[in-house]
């Protein structure tokens, strides 16, 4: 689970604002990782995103 991942610990379960603040989190860590990558834009995402194995699976 992403949460696991990236130490995010979440309370209850399918509480609103417990999710809200869980996403929030997990959002925060993905842009420090994306920035560590060098990738500091949203079209620097989008196209690091393009290139990745998912980006060619066809669903």
């Amino acid at each position: 689970m992403i949460l696991d991942r990236l130490g995010v610990s979440i309370g209850a379960r399918h509480n609103a604002l417990e999710d809200a603040v869980a996403t929030g989190e997990v959002f925060l860590k993905l842009v420090k990782l994306l920035e560590d990558m060098g990738i500091v834009t949203v079209r620097q995402a989008l196209e690091a995103a393009e290139k990745t194995y998912f980006a060619r699976v066809k669903y």
